[in-house]
Order: structure tokens, then C-alpha cells, then sequence
């Protein structure tokens, strides 16, 4: 039994290096070319599927809203795959939360609607499919100080424009920008029927 253990741990790490791996060329694949939105679309779809499929009964929008809306934020937050934080499978921007691995950036915050510059603890992942992960665990479980759902807005939001716009209103973005910035991709990937 010990030496089944031990094998099916040896798989599970191989596993999980080939996959950090096969993130990295990707990323790095992605910072060489130069996609459009729609590229980026088609090729984030697969690594977007599984989390999406696990977390949609806690959405009212669709799985096809739920990815447009997430491609769009990955979109911006990463500038197209192409910051520094990708390196660290850090495709959302995602601070750093509870006790995980976490890496110092500056990052443009917004606080009473003017922009400043700060040192910020960033969430560092295994992959990229954790930081999804990571990303819908904290969307569907974060609460506020009086224990109600922090983005209760962004999970009854109907579509991706709705989406959008609960992430600035709950908090998640200061930027008074965000919500447009997400709704013009969101736009444009419909106009090129990322509908399936």
C-alpha cells in the first residue's frame, strides 16, 4: 500500500510540474504573438472550462457570460498576458490572499477615485487553472465585516456587461474605468460570435 502511495504521489508531482511547465511555454507563447482579444478568447477557453463548469451554479449568468467577462478581466489585468505577474501563473492580478505563496509589485490603485502608485502583496500559483480556482473560491466565499457575501452583485449579475459593472461596484475594482474597459473587450468578443 506504502509503495502504491508513494508511486501515485510521484504522478501527482510529476503532473503538477508538467502542468506549471506547460503554463510557462504558454504564457510564453502568448507574450511572443501578438493575439487579438479573439485569440486570446479561443486560446484561454480550455483553461477556463473546468473552473467554470465548477463554479457556475453559484452564477446567475451564463458559462458563455461567465468566460466573457473573465477573458475580458484577464485581458486588462494582465495586459494581454504580457506583465510581470504572469510569471508567477498570476493572470487576474489576484492580491494575495489567506496565507499563499505572495510576490511585491506596484500596482496602480485607486483610492477616493485619484490613482496612486503602492507596493502590493500579490498571490503567487501553482498554475494557472489554481489562480482561477483561487479566483472563484474567493469571488464565492469573501464576506464583508457583517458576514454578508462581499460580490453577492457580481453572482446575481445576468450577463457579462452586468458583471462588469458589479465588479466596481462591489469593491473588487476602484477603477471608475474598470467596468468600461471590461465591457468594450466583452463587445468586441461578441462581435466575433464568442457565443459557444
Amino acid at each position: 500500500m506504502k509503495n502504491v502511495l508513494f508511486i501515485l504521489s510521484l504522478v501527482f508531482i510529476f503532473a503538477s510540474c508538467t502542468k506549471e511547465h506547460n503554463d510557462k511555454v504558454f504564457i510564453e507563447n502568448v507574450r511572443q504573438s501578438d493575439y487579438s482579444d479573439y485569440d486570446l478568447y479561443k486560446v484561454l477557453k480550455p483553461q477556463l472550462e473546468w473552473n467554470i463548469n465548477n463554479a457556475e451554479n453559484h452564477f446567475d449568468a451564463s458559462d458563455k457570460d461567465i468566460r466573457l467577462c473573465l477573458t475580458a478581466m484577464i485581458i486588462v489585468e494582465s495586459n494581454r498576458l504580457k506583465n510581470c505577474l504572469t510569471d508567477y501563473n498570476n493572470i487576474i492580478g489576484m492580491k494575495q490572499i489567506h496565507d499563499n505563496q505572495s510576490v511585491q509589485f506596484a500596482s496602480i490603485e485607486y483610492k477616493n477615485g485619484k490613482r496612486e502608485i503602492v507596493q502590493r502583496s500579490f498571490a503567487t500559483f501553482t498554475s494557472i487553472d489554481n489562480c482561477i480556482g483561487e479566483w472563484f473560491v474567493h469571488i464565492i466565499s469573501d464576506r464583508d465585516l457583517n458576514g454578508k457575501l462581499k460580490y453577492k452583485k457580481l453572482l446575481k449579475a445576468k450577463n457579462a456587461k452586468e458583471m462588469a459593472n458589479a465588479l466596481y461596484q462591489t469593491g473588487y475594482s476602484k477603477d471608475t474605468t474598470y467596468p468600461t474597459k471590461l465591457i468594450a473587450i466583452i463587445d468586441n468578443l461578441k462581435s466575433k460570435n464568442c457565443s459557444e
